[in-house]
């Protein structure tokens, strides 16, 4: 799976492909600050070690299988866990993943792999996943995320699932946050979180973001805590094969971002389960607290 970012601050651009590790920003200065503006509004929490608590994943990288099911999948003939979410209990967010190639030189790159073993979490067969960031220009990051079942079939939905906010990771909610998704239909849930199985119209609905406004404007008519949705992403715009999914803008530091995927759907969450999380700096992030897309 692909995503572009692309992100203003006033009337200076930049764009990004995703990113994850700071190792990046020894570049140089100009991409130093690329990489010190991204960091600055994803949320992560204060230290590694704390990957192995079972809290809100407010530093979540890639995700092994995202979003519920509850169909109980049979692949030849065994039937799977009936209903996960985020890869499980232990996902491979809570995984220490190993560097695996480093490359220096204009278009500098880091590539980051775990090996998932036969049965871990109750999936079958071995998998290798990895995850690449190139820096292609002094403004552009790239994101490439792989899984490769080795010696069994066996389900599997790689997700980016870092929380952000434009106004900084410690800077309260998001829903002053105005937000424009291109996807005219989501796939409803029922009390559990699971896809029903419907696409639904968001037409005349909280859930119409076809033209920009506040995540918070509707947010209370939600059923829930808040909006945790996967967008059906309509034919419109394309750059280099991906589609134009969202543009998200903070109007206090006047920054904007715009997202592209290859993906046709892109989940829309507001951080409504995170709760006292200690992050970076001493900051504690709560509900709403960011974004992820």
């Amino acid at each position: 799976m692909k995503i572009r970012t692309q992100i203003y601050q006033g009337t200076k651009c930049m764009e990004l492909l995703g990113v994850y590790s700071q190792d990046l920003a020894a570049t140089g200065e100009h991409r130093q600050g690329l990489v010190q503006l991204f960091w600055h509004i994803w949320l992560s929490r204060a230290c590694v070690a704390r990957s192995e608590e079972n809290v809100a994943r407010s530093c979540s990288n890639v995700l092994n299988y995202f979003h519920q099911s509850r169909a109980h999948l049979e692949i030849d003939f065994q039937t799977l866990r009936s209903s996960c979410q985020t890869g499980g209990f232990k996902g491979f967010d809570k995984m220490i993943w190993h560097v695996v190639e480093y490359k220096k030189g204009e278009n500098l790159s880091i590539t980051f792999k775990y090996h998932s073993h036969d049965g871990e979490e109750g999936y079958p067969g071995e998998v290798s996943v990895t995850a690449t960031y190139t820096l292609t220009s002094s403004t552009t990051m790239g994101l490439d995320m792989e899984a490769v079942p080795e010696n069994k079939p066996t389900p599997i939905s790689l997700a980016q699932h870092t929380y952000r906010n434009l106004a900084g990771h410690n800077s309260g909610n998001i829903l002053d946050n105005l937000i424009q998704i291109w996807g005219s239909h989501i796939t409803p849930v029922d009390q559990n979180i699971v896809p029903t199985g419907e696409i639904m119209p968001v037409k005349g609905t909280p859930f119409d973001f076809t033209t920009e406004k506040k995540i918070g404007a509707s947010i209370l008519e939600v059923p829930g805590l808040g909006y945790d949705y996967n967008y059906v992403l309509d034919c419109g715009e394309e750059k280099s094969g991906l589609k134009h999914a969202a543009k998200l803008k903070d109007p206090s530091s006047s920054r904007v971002l715009n997202f592209w995927t290859d993906a046709p759907g892109m989940q829309f969450y507001t951080a409504n389960y995170v709760n006292g999380v200690a992050g970076k700096g001493g900051a504690v992030y709560g509900k709403h607290s960011g974004v992820c897309l």
